[in-house]
């Protein structure tokens, strides 16, 4: 009776936990802690994972030790950062090695909170979810009027994206991705409503409607060309086998709207700007080069700040010195063709386990974004995708 109190006690813990998750994720780059000259980062909501782990740490070996992809992955970023040594010094290594680390925590967090089967948790997360999204959206709106000049932000080592909406991120790519899984989510919660006259479920319509509406208008106040991209391919997905009226008439809506928005002095919102693709173009290049030196087992993971700064003449033009501005060439030159591949047997491994058209969709919108940003492996997305999968697979809910 004592143990099976204590395995509830910690199923609790660990619930409430995952529900503290939801409410930090808004505040986004505002709970991010620099160490050592900003070359060691971390968040308080990893802290938070670590203390999850920890109650459930009978379950993170079994998670880890069944999922072979997930084995090949660790081993060969793990080699990867070993022959790095080679041309890096082993301080560089140790603290490139904990990005690692924190990935994988992530991991091994969705892996648990996937087999999650505690009730409590179920009815409660998605309330949870909607109030998360609700406070995301409301700082990304107190931004945009209240502190749409930016400017200040450049000297520490943000991008310019003046004029538009970047919330709490700091990045309008990364929140215009968010707003995006943001929105599907929300017309998803809506599909699955039953068309019942009940006033329960005429609130929830209506509550899921006006927090759509919002979702869309601060998606188009973010000037994300990468996330609009993303939001209209995902959309199509998910509508894809039926219902596909919905999807013209939004993405009509979406597509009239966009030459209205507000213009103003600067790059950032003008959709028609051709210096951040000539930029990117560059990215791409600069990339595949590095990726030509070293195929099999790359420069190792989360190490090309160390190579940039080695390596001049390789010099990458991207906002952030230790990624690239695609999710794959980012794995192809940090843990080679052996990593990478492994990566994407993991997840595809994953995803087809909950092959419904909303996971598809959420799916979708990462990888065309991540062709122009390193969405893939940026914190907030992939935390709140484990959140929205583990909501979806607790519900087993279809479209």
């Amino acid at each position: 009776m004592l143990l099976r109190m204590t395995f509830l006690n910690m199923q609790q813990f660990f619930a409430l936990g995952v529900l503290l998750l939801t409410l930090l994720l808004p505040f986004g780059n505002l709970e991010r802690v620099s160490l050592v000259n900003q070359t060691i980062n971390f968040y308080l909501h990893d802290l938070l994972i670590a203390v999850l782990l920890l109650s459930q740490i009978k379950q993170i070996w079994p998670s880890f030790i069944r999922h072979r992809y997930l084995i090949g992955f660790t081993l060969f970023s793990i080699v990867s950062l070993i022959l790095s040594l080679d041309f890096l010094q082993a301080k560089e290594v140790l603290i490139a090695s904990l990005y690692l680390w924190r990935y994988l925590s992530y991991l091994i967090f969705f892996l648990i909170l996937m087999q999650y089967k505690y009730d409590w948790l179920q009815f409660r997360l998605p309330i949870y979810l909607s109030f998360s999204i609700i406070l995301s959206m409301l700082f990304g709106l107190v931004q945009y009027f209240a502190f749409p000049n930016l400017e200040s932000l450049y000297s520490a080592g943000w991008d310019r994206h003046n004029y538009r909406l970047v919330g709490t991120w700091l990045d309008a790519n990364f929140t215009g991705l968010l707003l995006s899984m943001f929105l599907l989510w929300i017309i998803y919660k809506l599909l699955k409503l039953p068309p019942n006259p009940y006033k329960l479920l005429v609130f929830k319509k209506r509550y899921y409607s006006i927090l759509a509406l919002l979702a869309f208008i601060t998606l188009l106040l973010t000037y994300s060309r990468s996330s609009f991209l993303a939001f209209l391919i995902a959309l199509l997905v998910l509508f894809f086998k039926k219902n596909r009226y919905y999807f013209l008439a939004i993405a009509l809506v979406f597509l009239i709207l966009i030459p209205f928005l507000p213009q103003r002095f600067g790059e950032g919102t003008k959709l028609l700007r051709t210096s951040t693709i000539e930029a990117r173009l560059g990215n791409y290049q600069q990339g595949i080069e590095l990726f030509k030196q070293k195929p099999l087992f790359g420069y190792g993971f989360n190490t090309l700040r160390y190579i940039r700064n080695n390596q001049e003449e390789l010099a990458l033009p991207s906002h952030s010195a230790a990624g690239l501005d695609n999710s794959l060439l980012f794995l192809l030159v940090t843990v080679g063709f052996f990593g990478t591949s492994q990566f994407i047997l993991f997840w595809h491994r994953q995803l087809k386990n909950l092959a419904k058209p909303i996971v598809i969709s959420l799916a979708v919108a990462i990888v065309v974004h991540s062709m122009f940003t390193n969405s893939v492996f940026y914190p907030f997305v992939m935390l709140y995708l484990y959140l929205f999968l583990a909501e979806i697979k607790m519900f087993k809910a279809k479209i």
